[in-house]
């Protein structure tokens, strides 16, 4: 019954990055052990932490025990983010836009497939970036967390703000003023 309403719900979601399993005891593993999960709903737990209730207070208790799992998930993929961006602007920088400028220009000409801004440029900004790409399932944001350590070279590298682009940076110019592009 549990596990099928978890099925419904969590396969619903769109883009879901992680699940945390938490109860009290060994009920967590005999939950995931039965096997009436969704395979795709398994592959996504990050962590599996002990709580004492199903209320608020065992939920805030399930984040505390989870939060290293959290942060190394977080800081996995901020890794890999930055490795991303590091390889663009090196190998593809046609790729690659960054500055709060050239990042916002790529949103609104519809060639950013992923934004990545430092938390350290703020909530407004970040929430303002968010309503630009509200109804766009093609471009993902991320935000990277000021607790990382790509956060330093995402700031002082690129001003905090990189978009990774869906095509060439030049090639989206040159159609768009009326110019050929060439090989």
């Amino acid at each position: 019954m549990v596990a099928e309403r978890a099925n419904k719900i969590f396969t619903e979601i769109p883009n879901l990055k992680g699940i945390v399993v938490a109860g009290p005891g060994p009920t967590k593993e005999e939950f995931l052990e039965e096997g009436e999960l969704d395979h795709r709903i398994r592959d996504k737990v990050i962590a599996i932490v002990s709580a004492c209730c199903a209320d608020i207070g065992g939920v805030l208790e399930a984040i505390r025990n989870a939060e290293d799992k959290l942060k190394e998930t977080e800081y996995v993929k901020a890794k890999k983010l930055m490795e991303e961006v590091m390889y663009l602007a090196v190998k593809k920088p046609e790729y690659l836009v960054y500055g709060k400028d050239a990042v916002m220009d790529s949103i609104k000409r519809g060639i950013a497939r992923l934004v990545i801004v430092s938390e350290d440029v703020g909530e407004d900004e970040i929430m303002n970036i968010t309503l630009m790409l509200r109804g766009r399932k093609d471009v993902e944001l991320f935000v990277m967390p000021k607790s990382v350590e790509e956060n330093l070279t995402l700031t002082q590298t690129f001003g905090g703000y990189v978009a990774l682009l869906s095509s060439p940076s030049w090639l989206n110019y040159n159609s768009e003023v009326g110019g050929e592009a060439s090989s």
